[in-house]
């Protein structure tokens, strides 16, 4: 089961959006009173207040998006695939199925309560019950297992390995094509293997860069130092006198 608050800030947004909405269609169509300042006033003041709230709650959910990005870490994300987290599902989810039960004890008799209906909650609690319940220990120990620099440790090891995946696969696109061209020096085989290094290298730098523009100037200067190795190497084929 996964729990995504994140879903809840889009609440928030649409309700604030709802409440400017409604606020400028009455700027629109309905006359204020400009006799009466203190009116203005408050009205003004309340649309400027909800206004700071539409723009405060657009940054935090650019801020989650951002979360987003850190996969299994991310903060905005409840998850029974961690222990701490299905321990706290499960008590709020026993704690709704409880309060349901004295629901219907007070406007049912007891004779009923065997024909009670099973409820999607009850069928929820049933599964997660009938998986491999964490204890308690083992909750605190995830909990406060995670210290900052357990986590900045794993953070700088990660990235270590991705400058070590980028060093490699920028030399793999700088070896290879020119292995390839040195090798089979004919001016098709040159053509085309500069032509589809250029086209997948810039595929590649594209899943690691945001910017379009930075796709364009990253690829246009790998095309340059192509092109120069092509235009130094030169090809053995006989030129037409």
């Amino acid at each position: 089961m996964h729990i995504n608050l994140a879903s809840m800030q889009r609440l928030t947004l649409l309700r604030l959006r709802r409440r400017l909405v409604q606020e400028a269609l009455d700027y629109r169509y309905v006359r204020l009173n400009e006799d009466d300042a203190s009116e203005l006033d408050s009205r003004f003041e309340y649309t400027k207040s909800t206004m700071h709230e539409y723009t405060t709650a657009l940054r935090d959910w650019d801020f989650m998006k951002q979360c987003a990005l850190r996969g299994k870490r991310d903060p905005y994300v409840v998850t029974t695939e961690k222990v701490d987290d299905s321990i706290l599902i499960q008590e709020f989810m026993m704690n709704l199925n409880d309060e349901r039960d004295r629901q219907y004890d007070q406007l049912h008799d007891e004779d009923d309560a065997y024909n009670q209906p099973v409820t999607k909650l009850e069928r929820d609690l049933e599964f997660l019950s009938d998986q491999q319940s964490p204890s308690a220990d083992n909750a605190k120990l995830e909990l406060f297992a995670g210290s900052r620099n357990m986590m900045n440790r794993q953070d700088r090891v990660k990235a270590f390995f991705q400058r070590i995946s980028m060093a490699l696969l920028g030399g793999a696109f700088l070896i290879a094509p020119m292995l390839i061209m040195v090798l089979h020096d004919t001016r098709l085989t040159a053509l085309f293997t500069s032509s589809a290094f250029v086209v997948s290298f810039g595929v590649a730098i594209s899943f690691y860069l945001d910017k379009p523009f930075d796709v364009l100037s990253g690829t246009a200067a790998y095309a340059a130092v192509l092109v120069v190795f092509v235009g130094t190497n030169g090809t053995n084929e006989p030129r037409a006198s």
